[in-house]
């Protein structure tokens, strides 16, 4: 009798299922939230590259922050005098909130942690940290501390306005 329970093959397919449809879902779920944590990561580095471009084009023509277009009549009539000494912070608080926007709009699987953007003498930077959700609100009770991203991008400032800016002491 125990012999031929034991040689009865009848319904050990659905044991087996049972113990590998779990697991192989789980891999696939973690595999695609993988994918889209590093879909996101990519979209905070070019979206921080990009504004970092456009406030360093910003600083050095006096433009537009969205487009660095600017006067060609105002860039020539304008003296060094004024670019020496002009406060040019509007930029910089613009340029946050605008890559704060942008990434916030892109974002799948994580939440920004922090943003921000500076210029010092000859670098416009911005940077981003994201930090990944998990799926499911009690997850992080068993997981732990949710994975971060951080990254800085940088654009030169580089004109002999910045360079006088610069040799005077002027941020």
């Amino acid at each position: 009798m125990l012999r031929r329970l034991l040689k009865e093959e009848r319904g050990m397919i659905t044991i087996e299922m049972s113990v590998l449809i779990p697991i192989l879902s789980v891999i696939i779920t973690a595999t695609l939230f993988l994918f889209l944590f590093f879909l996101d990561m990519a979209a905070a580095r070019g979206e921080a590259m990009r504004v970092a471009g456009e406030m360093a084009a910003a600083w050095k023509t006096g433009g537009e922050l969205a487009t660095g277009n600017y006067e060609e009549k105002e860039l020539i009539d304008r003296n060094v005098t004024f670019l020496i000494r002009s406060d040019r912070r509007g930029i910089v608080s613009e340029a946050e909130s605008r890559l704060r926007e942008r990434i916030a709009e892109r974002l799948a699987v994580t939440r920004i942690e922090d943003v921000g953007v500076s210029i010092k003498t000859f670098r416009a930077k911005a940077s981003v940290t994201l930090r990944f959700r998990w799926p499911l609100a009690s997850a992080i009770t068993y997981m732990g501390a949710a994975p971060s991203f951080s990254c800085t991008a940088s654009a030169p400032v580089e004109n002999r306005e910045e360079w006088l800016r610069a040799r005077e002491g002027f941020k």
